[in-house]
């Protein structure tokens, strides 16, 4: 694929996901208003709790999905179809197995779910809306895994508008159903038969796409042996990276129970959606860069690089300052001031937001070359660190110490051990990058503080008032942001860059 044809296509996925992911915003936080008028928070609490054991018991993929997106960047470049097949008969060989490990595990830690939180006990129907989470997800393992050729293929606007479509559906009659019966095993039921239908489609359109993996039954040695030697190198980091994720939730309902765990899910809801979004921009250039490294113009990767370090990090800097200052008059206009936390929980996850942002662009790096030999340390010193420091801290600071084991661990171990990681495939200088990331990371408390300090001094209550403070915000931002890393080589060359592509 040329270079032309590389930016068309990673600029249309980033288009149609982010029109998409605007308009799933829009209609989730009207179900989530409905969710918690018609139901007591303890449930926003279960719903949560859910998502993330889920999370917990996606360890079974074991970084398989990394591995075959690693794998199909050359034959998609050469348009070998019969490898492509082959690498796909293989992946869903694997995934049957790991379905059947989901269920097994799923099914013995039923009875037993409610020990995590006493909260749970006095709820209706919790195993049974538990097994339809499970069977939801075994769901992605048998159908839905063939999203990943869309993804490597620069595809990914034909699953995100099969997925966006099925979620709006999912979440219009999960209203309807919470106004009339005020259920929440008829809210679940409703997510199930929507991921039943995604899942389905996804495949069959897949299938229409590519119409050689209908012949491509029979998984090839070589390739699985390939797979399960990439595998062996990132499955202790997945499992790492799906205990940090998917513990923060688990950890508040058992400390602090359900009620919190209910409350910090409205945040993680306005967090994670806006994380979705702006994530977007490097997930989005993953194949690309596959493609450049195909290609092998070590100097074209290295400038994108920087290129995309500094826009990746201005637009999460950008997007944290703005949850910093209208995250909690949002929350009063949403739900009401009833729904508040503490404001310093609240930005030390956006902190979180932040890291994950910076550290998405590496991980688009290391996946497009198959940098994994150094997964397993990395995610086992940061997810150690993780769940002691958030377990400890947890009962003596609350939900700043749950955020605090994600942050020191993210920032003093993982961060810059996939940095060195990234140094072995590519010609980065660390030096340069941990000075930059520092030097940013400073710029963007220094505008968080004055927009806070400016913002403080204005009501903002009603949608005009919220309007007028975002665009306030972000105009300051880029004001003191530009005036502050204007100086900088890598702001010349991002400068330089973008001008020619607007040409």
């Amino acid at each position: 694929m040329n270079k032309r044809s590389r930016v068309k296509s990673s600029l249309l996925n980033l288009r149609i996901v982010w029109i998409w992911q605007l308009i799933y915003m829009v209609v989730k936080f009207v179900s989530r208003r409905f969710f918690s008028q018609a139901m007591p928070v303890e449930y926003l609490g279960v719903e949560s709790l859910y998502t993330n054991l889920i999370g917990i018991l996606d360890i079974a993929e074991l970084g398989i999905t990394t591995a075959v997106t690693s794998a199909l960047y050359m034959p998609l470049a050469k348009g070998d179809n019969e490898a492509i097949g082959k690498i796909m008969a293989t992946f869903a060989s694997f995934y049957r197995v790991i379905a059947g490990i989901i269920v097994c595990i799923g099914l013995i830690i039923t009875p037993f779910i409610t020990l995590i939180s006493s909260d749970l006990k006095g709820l209706d129907y919790i195993h049974i809306t538990f097994l339809l989470y499970l069977l939801a997800s075994v769901l992605s393992y048998i159908w839905g895994y063939k999203s990943i050729l869309l993804t490597a293929d620069q595809r990914n606007y034909v699953y995100v508008r099969n997925h966006y479509v099925c979620i709006l559906f999912q979440n219009v009659i999960q209203v309807l159903v919470l106004l009339k019966w005020h259920s929440f095993m008829g809210y679940v039921i409703v997510m199930f038969i929507a991921r039943f239908i995604e899942y389905g489609n996804i495949s069959r359109i897949t299938n229409n796409i590519y119409p050689f993996l209908k012949g491509s039954k029979q998984n090839n040695t070589q390739i699985r042996n390939k797979i399960l030697n990439d595998v062996k190198q990132v499955a202790v980091g997945k499992i790492g990276n799906s205990i940090i994720q998917s513990t923060d939730s688990i950890i508040i309902s058992n400390v602090l129970g359900l009620y919190i765990g209910g409350l910090y899910s409205n945040y993680w809801l306005i967090i994670s959606s806006t994380l979705a979004i702006i994530i977007q921009f490097p997930n989005s250039l993953t194949a690309s860069i596959g493609n450049m490294v195909a290609e092998g113009n070590e100097t074209q990767i290295n400038n994108m690089f920087w290129i995309i370090f500094l826009l990746n990090t201005s637009l999460f800097a950008v997007s944290s300052v703005l949850l910093g200052v209208l995250v909690q008059p949002f929350i009063d206009l949403w739900l009401g001031d009833s729904f508040r936390l503490q404001y310093i929980g609240v930005a030390a996850y956006i902190v979180v937001f932040f890291l994950s942002g910076i550290r998405s662009q590496l991980n688009s790096f290391k996946t497009a070359r198959g940098l994994f030999q150094y997964e397993s340390i990395r995610s086992v010193l940061e997810c150690g660190t993780n769940l002691l420091i958030s377990i400890i801290l947890a009962h003596y600071i609350g939900l700043v110490g749950v955020a605090l084991g994600t942050i020191i661990s993210s920032f003093c171990i993982g961060l810059p051990i996939e940095l060195y990681n990234l140094s072995k495939g590519y010609n980065i200088n660390m030096k340069k990058y941990l000075f930059y990331i520092a030097y940013l990371i400073i710029s963007m408390l220094l505008i968080w503080f004055v927009c806070l300090h400016i913002q403080g001094k204005v009501l903002l209550a009603g949608i005009a008032e919220l309007a007028a403070g975002s665009v306030s915000t972000v105009v300051i931002f880029t004001i003191i942001w530009v005036v502050l890393i204007s100086w900088t080589p890598i702001f010349k060359m991002t400068a330089n860059y973008v001008r020619k592509r607007l040409k």
